[in-house]
Order: structure tokens, then C-alpha cells, then sequence
């Protein structure tokens, strides 16, 4: 394998450092530009990954010439470059990243070719981990975004079989993403074989023979087996490298939801495992709505704490304190104790202090000078560095902000999850009022006072015409009850008052509800007409041999459609409409193809939506 070189033009204006790694004719490389402080890595493949592969080919007679074999990995190189493509364009929809810049060059002693691919230096996943990072809504995350990537990898026609920590990266937005090669056409999975730098231990045990048929479920098992891997302190099930045949013991710290989710991604055989990632997406969101997710590591910090020795918890740090300070304060009373002086002896001088380990210069820091582009020597520790010291890589994730079509789901659970059970409301001891005497006018107490002489030694005789209360004496009854029925309120106006008020209010509160939802009827009636409702008005097909154009008629936004040619098998091309049409290339000839219009968002196409065309 040749030595790494800085290759122009894609490399002119950098510095880059020695290989970080170097496996299966695979090196990766920091780099730095000369005029910023911005870091990359650059990746090399080498194709062939040694000369023993080129003598392999000539010894056994695949190839009569060596002009033939260099032809050979030239056609490899050329479908590297292809996978760059892929990746590009599928950086553009969710959960994927693209390199920035791809360049094959020819090795110096001519055995070969070596693609050069530049891309921005990004968190792994594996670093992540190993800053202690996940928690649970994280790993949730994780699982969500990975079956996102790989269901718009299949919609896009492509099967990912070389996912692995080291292959997902933290985006600026703090998603988990896909970033590097590892693309196989779905419809060439029976004729297509996995590279020997594809196989690891996150590959299906049915696809580790290099003879053996992929199938379509070795995406969810690479899938299955990182986030076990994520529930289960960040270790696989099996000792060695290689995956095994064999049923897998649930992971140490996932509950037995989620585990049952896990061992059926990595089901030995592959007819029980996930038909789909959006079946097993759907499965981690149900689980998200019976059982929300928080940020508590999913390792308990006691665990952390025996590994560690450095994570106890807030009760702990606590009493730890007050143990240290009694602790201290002993160990002083202790040793001033045997420590006896005379008033003529002079105190001894105290023992120099240990120089704080903090305040000490850093020999590595001295020794590099991260402002001089030429000295790449701190990028490499740094990448290396499983501490990763750099504020920027160890800044904590904030994965309230989630993007795709779970982030309604985790923002109201993280909202649920952030409230206290209200405590209960205790009802209030009654209060108990005295009521007063009623109020007498002023005519009545002086007529009361004026009779009084009257009335306290003479005993009134009632007659037949008299009422009942006229017997009773002036103290104990109303003396003038005409005066006080027409001071005080009558009980049955005030009662027909209050009823009337209330009518009148019960009147005018149904009636704004009738109008509210009149109004709510008319603008869904209007909204489902005139924004659910998109109309095709026609669409026309005109083509060649292996080419064809569509083109449509319709008010609808151009920015949310999409033309999508399938095949009879299984085949499928999408191309946005552009100007009121679209044209696919490189069909097959003598084969019916079925095209039909879809659209993105809340909406429903109408009218001509699909037709059929044989070339």
C-alpha cells in the first residue's frame, strides 16, 4: 500500500498528518487547512488493498494481462466514486452526510488505484459513547434516526450494509447520521457480495461466507445490534469478533420492551427479524408513547461510579463531604497530639505543598503549537484521545430538538415527563356567619317607640275580621307590615330577575357557539378543498428506447411533487417536477413501466395521479 500524499488539487493549501488508522487498505488521516483552524480527515481507499490481490487475479487466471487487472480495480474505484455520489445526494433528505470532495489518483508503483475522500471532521458515534453520553432518550434517538436513514435508503433504492458506530456521526443539528460508504443496489442484492472491509461484528452471521446470498435484513441487524450495544454499557453480546448463530441474552440495562424490540432486529434467523426499518421505527415511537424516555444515563451512576470511581451522586457528594471534613479534623486533632513543644522551641516550617496537577503545564500542550498548520501531531492525539478534551466535541447534546417525524412525540414526552404530580387540595373548614336582624325604617321605630306606653299594659281582642298576627303584641310581631313589604325586596321579583339575567346569557352563550362552529365547519370545508385537496388535471407520457419524459397539468406546487417510475421488478426512480415535467433516463427496453405522481405533506392528490408506459 502507498504511502498517503497530499494530492492536488484537492489537497493543495493542506497539511496532513500521519495515518490515525490503517485496516483492509483503508487509512484515515487528519488534515487542516493552512489558512483556518477547521479539521478534516481524509480517507484513503486502496484498491487493490495489496499486491497479494493483483497476484491472486493473474495466478489464477481471471485475468491473462496485468493492463486487464488494473482495469479491473479501476471499474472498483469508479463505483466508489458512485457511492460518493449516492451519499451526496442522499445528504440532502434525512439522515445522512456527505463527504465534501472525492479524488482517485493511480499508486506510484502501478498496482492499483486510491480514492482520496475529504470530509469535515464529526463526533462518532463511538467517541460519544465513550464521553458517557447515553441516556436514554438518546438511544431512543438513536434507533429512530437510524431507521429513518435506512428506510430513505431503501425508498431511494439502495441497501446500507456497512452500519456501524464508527460510520455515525453527531450533526451540527445533534442528530445521529450516516456518513460514510457501504451502498448496494437493491435490485442486484442476489449477484452482490460484502467487501472484506464491510464485514465486522455488526454484520449478519447469515452473510459473513463471502459466497453467501444478502438479503434484506442485514441492515436491521447492524441496526438491532447498535443499540444493543447502547442498552448494554457499551459492549456486544459475543467475546470474540465474529457474530454468532446463536440466540443473544437481552441487553444488561434495557427493559424488557425494549429488549423484545432489540432480540428481534438481531433474530438469528432472518425471517423473524424486522421485514422493514419503518416496522421497527414504528415499534421504538409506540414504545416513546407508553413509556417516554429521559436523560438519566442509562447506566446507573452507581455502576459508573465502582468503573470510574469518579460519579457519585448528589447525597453521596453530600455526606462524602461532611465524612472528609470529620475525617480531617481527626486526622489533625491526631497527629497535633504526639506533636509537644516548649514555648522556647521555634515551630518546625511546614512541608511543601504538592503542586496542583491543574496548574502544571501540560507537556503535550508545550510540546505542540495547535496555531501552526504545519503541526498536525495535536489532531492526531486528539482524534486518538478517548477523553477528547476539545470543548467543542465534549459540549453536551441537547436532543429536545429532534427533527423527522418523531419529534411531536418526544418534545410532548420530554413536557410530560418535566411536570410534578400535583399534590392533593384539601377542602377549607366552613365559616360560619351570623345573620342580623333586619333593619326597621325610621317612621316604624318611632311609631314603635309612640305605642309603646299603649300597647305594654293593654291586651288587644281580636275579632272575626282581624288577622291572626294582629293578636300578637307589637314587640313580637311587625308592627307595620305594609311599611315593610314595600321597603324590603320581594324574593319572587328578585328569583324572576336572576332567571331572566340568566336566559339571556344561556341565549347569547349558545349562540356564539353556533357561530364558532359554523365558522370552524366553513374553514375546514375550505381548508380540505382548497389545500388537502390537490387536483392533477392531466398528465402525458412521451418517450424513447430507454428514455422517457412526463409531463402534468396542475395548480398544485411544483416544490411538493414527485414523479415516480416503477418497474414490474420492484425497480423504482423518482424525480422532482420541474417546469411541469420530468424525464428518466437508462430504462430498460421492452418493459412495462407503471408512473405515477406523489406529493409531500398534509395533502391528497386528485384526478390523473398514475399511468402506465411500455418502452
Amino acid at each position: 500500500m502507498s504511502d498517503p500524499k497530499l494530492i492536488s488539487p484537492m489537497l493543495d493549501n493542506f497539511a496532513m498528518g500521519h495515518p490515525m488508522s490503517n485496516s483492509q487498505g483503508v487509512q484515515c488521516c487528519p488534515a487542516m487547512p493552512k489558512d483556518s483552524d477547521k479539521r478534516y480527515i481524509v480517507k484513503i481507499i486502496s484498491i487493490p488493498a495489496s499486491q497479494v490481490q493483483l497476484d491472486a487475479l493473474l495466478l489464477t487466471g481471471a485475468y491473462s494481462t496485468k493492463e486487464q487487472a488494473l482495469d479491473y480495480f479501476k471499474g472498483q474505484a469508479d463505483r466508489t466514486v458512485e457511492e460518493y455520489n449516492i451519499l451526496k445526494r442522499l445528504s440532502n433528505l434525512e439522515g445522512f452526510l456527505a463527504y465534501e470532495n472525492v479524488q482517485i489518483v493511480e499508486m506510484e508503483d502501478g498496482i492499483g488505484y486510491q480514492v482520496y475522500l475529504l470530509s469535515p471532521y464529526k463526533m462518532s458515534l463511538e467517541r460519544f459513547w465513550k464521553q458517557g453520553n447515553m441516556t436514554h432518550l438518546n438511544a431512543v434517538n438513536l434507533g429512530l434516526d437510524m431507521c429513518a436513514a435506512l428506510a430513505v435508503c431503501r425508498r431511494a433504492g439502495y441497501l446500507y450494509a456497512d452500519l456501524k458506530p464508527e460510520n455515525i456521526f453527531i450533526s451540527e443539528d445533534k442528530e445521529f447520521r450516516i456518513g460514510d460508504l457501504g451502498f448496494i443496489a437493491l435490485d442486484s442484492l442476489r449477484y452482490a457480495s460484502l467487501a472484506d472491509h464491510c464485514l465486522s461484528r455488526y454484520t449478519a452471521p447469515e452473510v459473513c461466507d463471502p459466497l453467501a446470498t444478502i438479503n434484506e435484513t442485514v441492515d436491521i441487524y447492524a441496526a438491532g445490534m447498535v443499540l444493543y450495544q447502547a442498552y448494554n454499557d457499551g459492549k456486544l453480546p459475543f467475546a470474540d469478533h465474529a457474530p454468532t448463530d446463536e440466540a443473544l441474552p437481552s441487553p444488561a440495562y434495557a427493559d424488557y420492551e425494549m429488549a423484545e424490540i432489540i432480540l428481534k432486529a438481531i433474530d438469528p434467523d432472518p425471517e423473524k427479524r424486522w421485514k422493514d426499518p419503518v416496522e421497527m421505527g414504528q415499534a421504538l415511537v409506540a414504545y416513546m408513547q407508553k413509556n417516554g424516555a429521559n436523560d438519566v444515563p442509562i447506566v446507573p451512576v452507581t455502576t459508573l461510579a465502582d468503573k470510574e470511581d469518579m460519579i457519585p451522586t448528589a447525597e453521596e457528594a453530600e455526606s462524602s463531604v461532611e465524612d472528609t471534613a470529620c475525617e480531617d479534623a481527626q486526622q489533625e486533632a491526631e497527629e497535633s497530639q504526639p506533636q509537644v513543644s516548649t514555648p522556647e522551641e521555634s515551630p518546625a516550617d511546614p512541608e511543601p505543598e504538592d503542586p496542583d496537577p491543574e496548574t502544571e503545564p501540560n507537556a503535550a500542550e508545550e510540546a505542540t503549537d495547535p496555531d501552526d498548520p504545519d503541526d498536525l501531531s495535536f489532531m492526531a492525539s486528539l482524534i486518538a484521545d478517548d477523553t477528547v478534551p476539545s470543548d467543542e466535541l465534549s459540549e453536551e447534546l441537547d436532543y429536545n430538538q429532534i427533527s423527522l417525524e418523531t419529534s411531536d412525540i418526544l418534545a410532548q414526552a420530554d413536557e410530560i415527563l418535566s411536570h410534578k404530580t400535583p399534590e392533593g387540595v384539601v377542602a377549607p373548614e366552613p365559616v360560619f356567619v351570623s345573620i342580623p336582624e333586619p333593619i326597621k325604617s325610621v317612621e316604624a321605630e318611632n311609631s314603635d317607640s309612640e305605642q309603646t306606653g299603649e300597647t305594654a299594659s293593654e291586651e288587644i281582642q281580636p275579632s272575626d275580621s282581624d288577622d291572626i298576627t294582629n293578636a300578637l303584641p307589637a314587640s313580637d310581631s311587625h308592627s307595620d307590615v305594609e311599611d315593610y313589604d314595600e321597603e324590603e325586596y320581594d324574593d319572587d321579583d328578585y328569583y324572576d330577575e336572576d332567571e331572566e339575567v340568566f336566559s339571556v346569557k344561556k341565549f347569547v352563550i349558545t349562540a356564539v357557539i353556533i357561530l364558532l362552529l359554523g365558522a370552524i365547519a366553513f374553514c375546514g370545508y375550505h381548508y380540505y378543498k382548497e389545500y388537502y385537496l390537490q387536483n392533477v388535471a392531466s398528465i402525458e407520457l412521451n418517450g424513447y428506447e430507454n428514455s422517457l419524459t412526463v409531463s402534468i397539468v396542475t395548480e398544485a406546487d411544483e416544490s411538493l411533487l414527485t414523479i415516480v417510475c416503477t418497474d414490474n421488478f420492484g425497480g423504482r426512480l423518482e424525480m422532482p417536477v420541474e417546469n411541469g415535467s420530468a424525464t428518466f433516463t437508462g430504462l430498460n427496453a421492452d418493459t412495462l413501466y407503471k408512473i405515477s405522481v406523489e406529493i409531500d405533506g398534509f395533502h391528497e392528490l386528485t384526478g390523473s395521479t398514475s399511468d402506465t408506459y411500455t418502452t
